[in-house]
């Protein structure tokens, strides 16, 4: 397990692609995500680069001193293609259960949420804690997956660090007025999860060296078009 908060810095044009980056999080263990990180920044640029090309303004502007960049673009096409080849992998897993239990694992959290906000600092694993409180809400509602004490402990144990960014997202959806980044949004709810703890414990509901913390950027470093930030990513 790491000993330091694991930072991934996201781009407004990355934060587009949204579905893709959860499913690359969807990763059973921190190691994988975020070598399915890496995979998901090559997807995002192979589908800047079929944008641009694609381009009229593109094809009026494009000379000479563009070839290094359409160099780079072609010499760097194989590491896109491989880096895409294993997301449709892990898209595959998601879609086969790997989001139903994510999901799960951030509606925990959201339960969490509202019980540090209420002062109320409900136990996890105690008789009527949030977990239990969730199953049961899961069996009455008809909710697949949640329904196992057990079950929902698992995803939470793997999803915890995480979940904060789905939380984030939800309440976005539900509160579209809302005008706080997402990620914003997402690492105030890592800060809570990280830093509050169940009444009558000092273990957070979340352990900090398990998280990600996300951080919202401007790219402007690496091979660029016009100054269109599209990074280098030669990892």
């Amino acid at each position: 397990m790491n000993e330091v908060l694991a930072v991934v810095e996201l781009d407004e044009e990355e934060l587009k692609f949204l579905d893709d980056f959860r499913a690359a999080l969807s990763e059973p263990v921190l190691e994988d995500r975020l070598h399915a990180i890496r995979a998901f920044r090559h997807l995002v640029t192979a589908e800047r680069l079929a944008d641009l090309f694609a381009s009229e303004r593109y094809a009026a502007e494009a000379g000479p001193q563009d070839y290094p960049f359409v160099r780079w673009a072609a010499e760097s096409a194989a590491v896109r293609h491989e880096a895409i080849d294993y997301l449709t992998e892990i898209a595959d897993r998601y879609k086969k259960g790997n989001e139903r239990k994510l999901n799960v694992a951030e509606q925990l959290g959201l339960e969490i949420m509202f019980s540090v906000t209420d002062e109320r600092y409900g136990g996890l694993y105690t008789k009527s804690g949030l977990i239990e409180r969730l199953t049961h809400l899961a069996k009455k509602k008809g909710i697949r997956g949640a329904q196992d004490k057990d079950v929902v402990r698992k995803l939470w144990q793997k999803y915890r660090g995480v979940t904060h960014l789905g939380m984030a997202d939800f309440t976005r959806k539900v509160a579209p007025d809302c005008n706080m980044h997402i990620l914003e949004m997402a690492e105030n709810y890592r800060q809570l999860l990280s830093t509050h703890c169940p009444r009558g414990t000092n273990e957070p509901y979340v352990p900090e060296s398990e998280q990600i913390k996300f951080v919202n950027i401007s790219r402007t470093k690496g091979p660029r078009y016009r100054n269109r930030g599209l990074p280098f990513f030669d990892e």
